[in-house]
């Protein structure tokens, strides 16, 4: 149930982002498609200039002076980040970039030297950098894990389509005398971004990146430093110098060896132009058409690696030809091969996938992850290769070879270092879905604390005191002798119960005059047995133990009779046959008190006794006890009481305190296919854990009964197995799925909120059972992630699942969850189940299951939307005569509504007419009552229908009270007919009529009622007691939920009124 409420109450949000979350999109890609044309059109600039003048020594030099230039501006970008808005930090980087291309248009059309080309390269670096940053930092923090697992492949698209419009512009462009046009070109296309950023800006906000973090620490000392305390960003950084490093040195050898084979600028120009054309338009139809579609279909671990692993392959494969072939067109083909090959990659995979990793990481780390990665460590990369690649060249090297290792090296170091990234990021995930507080030191006390301990003996808070005297008996125990008497006249129940525990376990000597005096003043009964069975543990003649065993409280004798029977004396069992005998009500429950606490098997018959004819305190503890004595008579008198629904709930308890000597009895239980005991036989398990428990949990796992089997999931999700049931889990994955892929057939038919409910069923089952087959604390917390009502936390916990089940097991849970058309949702189970799956009408379905797949509400509706054949309605027929009210009035109400059938099934009803009290108000209409009600309008019909059976109907007439100011509320009301008044001193506060609430604060905490309830009229009330209610809470957990989350809506109401009265 609690998916179903994530997802209706997410469902309409989703529907309104998602027009939202399109025009964001195309924005986004306008936004870097203009920066992109931009940028490349000063890159080819400083490209055709720089291979002009021996590109041999002014690539490498460019590359360096560009890396110094990239991490000064990176730092400068770090430090206003951190000081200014994103919003306006973000449009000043533009604004730079403006400023800088009108820059390096003018010196264009000025000069074309050497250190003017390495300038213009600088330049192209510094807007990359600054557009890149600025780009991807705000989509950073716009978009969550999921979405820009989604989005940033598409939004990212924008750059490619670009490069390759600039590339053919190059191609065409035969001089260099109009670059200048092309850095002008350039300046419209920034221009162009800054006005699609502000539009992006109108319609989203901008989440703040400047909140206070708590670090978690990291045990390396350079990683907090460098790298803002995380692991990962450390780990990502490392790993794109590498990638950066491989870039530069396959980018460097490739336009060289342009530059050999082609000695004509003319030609290098057509070259150079039109290879990156085609190496961008591949990389357009690549990231739009399959580049999401690889990350969904593979992972991301896959795709983050793709590019490494690529890299060392094509690396590996061309040192090998490069060692038989060394012709220029030779190797002009091979560079030419590796930088298209290694640009495809990088541009359709590794890039938007690398700043994915980013996004588990608080905003505040996500961008300083960002910022150091592109404005630090990428352009370190670059230097890096520049200092090799000036060293190589000065040293003369000629071992084509060489070349192809140096990246072969580069992508074993990435591949080492983001693969761990990867595990990392998959710990970030799960430390974004559940945050947890740290652990508090313990306290060290130094040799002088013992002043400390002693004055806190004397403190006023009884929690102080008791931590004084827990310490004092740790490391200073003959001190506490002399502090007892002191310590039992403190006013508090809680410290004097405290001390004479204490001694009554370290045996510390009292004077029994003192004792005495203690007993016959002491007001806590509790207090008063213990120093009775201290005194008569102590005392050396019968004259002083029957002091004890004779006070007129009943309290004292208990304490007397325990220690006493401890000690054999055969006065305690004489006063103790004497308490069994009295028909006074507590001396009947003192006497089962010490049976229970001395464990008498002895007293078997008089428990037995209690069991079978005490009412109300004395056959609750009766149960009580029976599960404390080794006796299988009270074992089997506790199994019988099962089926009581009274008394159902505490004989489990009992039987579960008996541990191994109930287990054979409760294990019979299953035999027969009562839901309702088969429940309980489950939380008897769940609390007596042993390998026998767990084999029974396993058999009601495959129980037919859904119910049963999601109880009995949801307990061994909690355990860790010792046997191998692997396959017979993945057999009820595949079952649940195939019930999942029914339901979604039923849409359009049966109502869209019954079926999310059993949706929302289904997929609790498949998350207990992907608890079982795979990480059991990753699954539980995406579990948990999937319900919150952070957007941010669902697209984490989404993202996690992704990574650790399955990719078509994914898909469908996926589909589940999702709020996509179930048109959509049916396809992608069918390719799972690779339409090999017979499809049963949603109707037929639903009643041939019955409870033991649906809930009542569901049933009922089935009901309702049957259609009528002759002689082929048995499955309806079956529900006319079923025992369960609920189902006896829907069929009625039916068959009523068609006079044909009314005389058809008339002998059927008359039998079923004496078995209910027509006077009643019908179950069904009752459901509806409490559906229209404020506490429970959000709670699922099924649900609902659970409360039904402790609706207990009561009447008042006018002018009668129905509860007074003062009185302890232990029950709420929901008015039928009829109107009710709330009073305080001759003042209404309220009139109440039907279909309202009172009262419902005493469901949760018996407290003094608030005000008076009086009947201005003739009323029917429905009564809720707060013993049925718990009951109900602990069998449905959806249900405790729903009131929860109810009365935290009204605490946030009335706090809200609050704050607009205070006008704050």
């Amino acid at each position: 149930m609690q998916m179903v409420e994530t997802k209706s109450m997410s469902g309409i949000t989703q529907t309104e982002e998602r027009p939202r979350e399109s025009r964001l999109l195309i924005l986004f890609f306008l936004h870097n498609f203009f920066i992109s044309i931009g940028t490349v059109l000063v890159y080819v600039s400083a490209n055709l200039i720089l291979l002009e003048h021996h590109p041999e020594v002014s690539l490498p030099i460019a590359y360096i002076v560009s890396t110094l230039a990239m991490m000064g501006v990176g730092k400068i970008y770090e430090y206003y980040e951190h000081h200014l808005v994103l919003k306006k930090l973000s449009v000043r980087v533009l604004l730079a970039v403006l400023v800088l291309s009108i820059i390096i248009g003018t010196i264009l059309f000025f000069n074309h030297s050497t250190i003017v080309a390495i300038g213009i390269m600088v330049g192209f670096r510094v807007i990359y950098l600054l557009v890149n940053l600025e780009f991807w930092g705000v989509s950073a923090l716009v978009f969550d894990v999921r979405q820009s697992k989604r989005l940033f492949s598409v939004i990212g698209s924008g750059d490619v389509p670009a490069k390759a419009i600039g590339a053919i512009l190059a191609a065409i462009i035969h001089s260099t005398s109009v670059l200048a046009i092309l850095v002008l070109v350039a300046f419209v296309m920034f221009l162009l971004a800054f006005f699609t950023q502000k539009r992006t800006f109108e319609l989203t906000e901008i989440p703040s990146h400047h909140q206070n973090k708590i670090r978690r620490h990291t045990e390396s000392k350079m990683v907090e430093t460098l790298f803002g305390g995380s692991q990962l960003v450390f780990e990502m950084c490392v790993g794109l110098v590498a990638i950066a490093a491989s870039a530069t040195w396959v980018e460097y050898n490739f336009f060289v060896n342009v530059k050999y084979k082609f000695h004509s600028q003319h030609d290098v120009i057509q070259f150079v132009g039109y290879l990156l054309a085609i190496t961008y338009a591949i990389s357009t139809v690549v990231k739009l058409a399959f580049s999401s579609k690889v990350i969904d279909k593979f992972g991301l671990k896959n795709a983050l690696l793709l590019l490494p692993i690529g890299t060392l392959l094509m690396s590996v494969l061309l040192v090998g030809m490069s060692s038989y072939n060394h012709d220029e067109s030779s190797l002009l083909f091979d560079f030419s091969a590796a930088y298209l090959c290694f640009e495809v990659l990088r541009r359709t995979a590794f890039d938007p996938v690398f700043l994915v990793m980013f996004q588990p990481l608080s905003t505040q780390q996500r961008l300083k992850g960002h910022t150091l990665a592109k404005g630090f460590y990428e352009p370190l990369g670059m230097g890096v290769a520049g200092v090799l690649l000036l060293i190589s060249y000065f040293v003369h090297s000629s071992e084509i070879w060489i070349a192809f290792a140096f990246t072969v090296i580069l992508s074993l170091v990435a591949l080492f270092f983001l693969n761990k990234a990867y595990k990392r990021y998959i710990i970030e995930l799960k430390n974004a879905l559940s945050k947890r507080f740290l652990k508090s030191n313990e306290l060290v006390v130094q040799g002088d604390a013992l002043g400390i301990i002693l004055k806190n003996l004397t403190s006023d808070k009884p929690e102080e005191v008791i931590s004084a005297i827990d310490w004092m008996v740790k490391f200073e125990p003959k001190v506490i002798q002399n502090q007892v008497s002191v310590l039992l006249k403190n006013k508090s129940d809680k410290v004097r119960l405290h001390i004479l525990s204490v001694v009554r376990n370290l045996h510390l000597n009292l004077e029994p005059q003192f004792l005495q005096i203690f007993n016959e003043n002491e007001t806590s009964p509790l207090a008063r047995r213990i120093s009775a069975e201290i005194a008569c543990a102590s005392a050396t003649t019968p004259e002083q133990r029957s002091v004890y065993l004779n006070s007129k409280n009943i309290y004292t004798v208990q304490g007397a009779i325990i220690a006493c029977w401890k000690l054999q004396r055969v006065e305690a069992k004489e006063k103790l046959d004497e308490l069994c005998e009295s028909t006074n009500l507590r001396d009947t429950l003192v006497a089962l008190e010490i049976i229970e606490f001395l464990r008498l098997k002895e007293y078997e018959t008089f428990v037995r006794i209690c069991l079978e004819k005490g009412t109300g305190e004395i056959k609750e503890k009766a149960i009580e006890v029976a599960g404390s004595i080794d006796s299988s008579v009270l074992i089997k008198s506790l199994v019988h009481l099962l089926e009581d629904r009274i008394w159902g709930k505490k004989a489990i308890n009992s039987l579960i305190k008996s541990g191994g000597r109930g287990f054979e009895e409760v294990e019979a239980l299953t035999k027969g296919g009562d839901i309702a005991l088969l429940q309980k036989v489950v939380l008897f398990s769940e609390k007596y854990q042993s390998l026998s428990s767990e084999r029974l949990l396993i058999r009601l796992a495959q129980n037919e009964s859904l119910n049963v089997r999601q109880l009995a999931l949801k307990v061994l999700g909690k355990r860790s197995t010792t046997e191998d049931y692997e396959a017979m889990f993945e057999k009820l994955l595949n079952e649940e799925l195939a019930h999942a892929y029914q339901l979604l057939h039923g849409f359009g038919v049966l109502e869209d909120t019954l079926l999310q409910y059993e949706l929302g069923q289904s997929s609790n089952r498949i998350f207990y059972l992907l608890m079982l087959l795979y990480d059991r604390d990753m699954v539980q917390d995406a579990m948990l992630g999937v319900e919150h009502s952070s957007k941010e936390k669902r697209a984490n916990a989404l993202e996690i699942l992704d990574n650790i089940i399955p990719r078509d097991i994914y898909k469908c849970l996926h589909a589940i969850l999702d709020e996509s058309g179930v048109d959509k949702k049916i396809t992608i189970f069918e390719a799972y189940f690779d339409k090999d799956i017979k499809v049963v009408p949603i109707v037929q379905y639903v009643l041939e299951k019955g409870n033991l797949a649906f809930g009542d509400w569901t049933i009922v509706a089935a009901l309702r939307k049957w259609e009528f054949k002759s002689n082929k309605n048995q499955l309806f027929e079956k529900y006319i005569g079923f025992p369960k009210k609920l189902f006896h009035e829907a069929t009625k109400e039916i068959i009523f509504k068609q006079p044909n059938l009314t005389e058809k099934y008339k002998d059927i009803l008359a039998m079923q007419h004496g078995h209910h009290n027509e006077n009643e108000i019908s179950e069904l209409e009752r459901v509806i009552v409490l559906k229209n009600t404020p506490l429970f309008s959000e709670t699922p019909e099924n649900v609902l229908t659970s409360i039904v059976p402790i609706m207990n109907e009561v009447t008042y007439h006018e002018g009668q009270e129905i509860f007074q100011k003062g009185a302890i509320g232990n029950c709420m009301y929901v008015i039928y007919s009829g109107e009710i008044g709330i009073v305080d001193h001759d003042v209404i506060f309220a009139t109440m009529g039907k279909g309202d609430i009172f009262g419902e604060l005493a469901l949760l905490d018996s407290e003094p009622r608030s005000a008076t309830a009086l009947a201005k009229s003739d009323v029917l009330l429905f009564r809720i007691d707060q013993d049925d209610f718990y009951d109900l809470m602990e069998e449905r957990d959806e249900l405790l939920r729903s009131v929860l989350r109810i009365l935290c809506q009204r605490i946030r109401a009335q706090n809200d009124k609050l704050k607009r009265l205070s006008g704050h």
